[in-house]
């Protein structure tokens, strides 16, 4: 018992709160179901597929493959339950489909690119099944279970050609005028569109060479393949020294550099510094006349750029240059 005066010790637990999610495909649950947990307690999560979707993995919080999984709530946790399913390929007539990402399991919400690949003498003419209409490249986005996409190709006619093109890397093609099939001697421009951070590195087949951009003329039918890689994307981690006058040499760290120097083009503003030596991972540059209280930027041979976090501070009779911003800061690219 208690009596007046007696000291009262208050012990406080600390709590920490679980959230669950999912995209679609499924629902996810906890046991004991509560709003806020004990410092250290355990809690199991369950995930549960709807019809035609199967768990592929635990995001967030936590990882694992297993549909049923404890956590242990030493903080406050975010966790979320990946779904997926199967998209399947037919073809009617000579023909095949090609699957980007190829085959297997599709997270929901996921985006998959289908081609259809006629064969020599074939035309692809329409989609079926779970789709329609004659798009090419199509891209489905991965909302419904199991579904089947058919493509259904025909023969060639008198005087009908067609063009077959294939990307290879991350990158698609498009051509104008789009069309599945084209009378003979026709015109076609296939432009090559890299994908994110990828850079075009040539044609090949029927054409060649390694501008974007190419005209064929299509006395019979043709294939083509445009070939992508990843780019080459520059970091700026840091500089120094941090303040100088003009003609002060500076050593840029980062990643991704070229080890050539003249590959490399380091703005201060919009006035080019002289890269002096280089490796993957470093610069060696001089400050130029009239360089700008702004960040640097480097550039690559891929055209991808990184700039600094701070600018340089020029020193100019004893004083910093006026900061003045609105110019862009220096820029070391690839």
């Amino acid at each position: 018992s208690i009596t007046a005066g007696d000291p009262l010790t208050i012990t406080i637990l600390p709590t920490c709160a679980l959230t669950l999610s999912t995209t679609g495909g499924g629902t996810v649950a906890k046991s004991p179901s509560a709003s806020l947990y004990t410092n250290n307690s355990v809690v199991t999560i369950a995930a549960t597929p709807d019809t035609g979707w199967s768990f592929l993995i635990w995001a967030g919080d936590t990882s694992g493959t297993d549909a049923t999984t404890p956590i242990t709530m030493d903080r406050a946790r975010s966790v979320q339950a990946v779904f997926g399913t199967a998209l399947t390929t037919s073809a009617v007539g000579s023909g095949t489909v090609q699957l980007s990402p190829s085959g297997g399991m599709y997270p929901y919400g996921s985006v998959v690119r289908l081609t259809p690949k006629p064969s020599v003498g074939s035309y692809f003419g329409l989609w079926g099944g779970a789709a329609s209409g004659s798009t090419i490249p199509l891209d489905i986005t991965v909302t419904q279970p199991a579904r089947n996409i058919s493509a259904l190709f025909a023969a060639l006619g008198a005087g009908q050609v067609n063009i077959y093109v294939d990307a290879v890397g991350n990158g698609s093609v498009s051509l104008s005028p789009q069309k599945n099939l084209y009378t003979a001697n026709e015109t076609v421009t296939l432009t090559a569109v890299p994908g994110f951070q990828q850079v075009f590195t040539g044609w090949s087949g029927d054409a060649s060479g390694a501008q974007n951009s190419v005209v064929l003329s299509l006395p019979t039918s043709k294939s083509v393949t445009a070939s992508f890689r990843a780019g080459i994307v520059p970091t700026i981690t840091d500089f120094t020294p941090k303040s100088g006058a003009v003609g002060t040499s500076i050593t840029i760290t980062g990643t991704n550099f070229d080890p050539t120097p003249m590959n490399n083009l380091v703005l201060f503003g919009e006035i080019r510094a002289t890269v002096t030596a280089a490796t993957a991972t470093e610069l060696t540059v001089t400050v130029p006349p009239d360089a700008a209280y702004v960040p640097m930027t480097v550039t690559g041979p891929d055209g991808f750029s990184a700039s600094s976090a701070t600018p340089f501070e020029v020193i100019t009779f004893g004083a910093l240059v006026n900061r003045t911003y609105g110019v862009a800061p220096f820029t070391v690219s690839a």
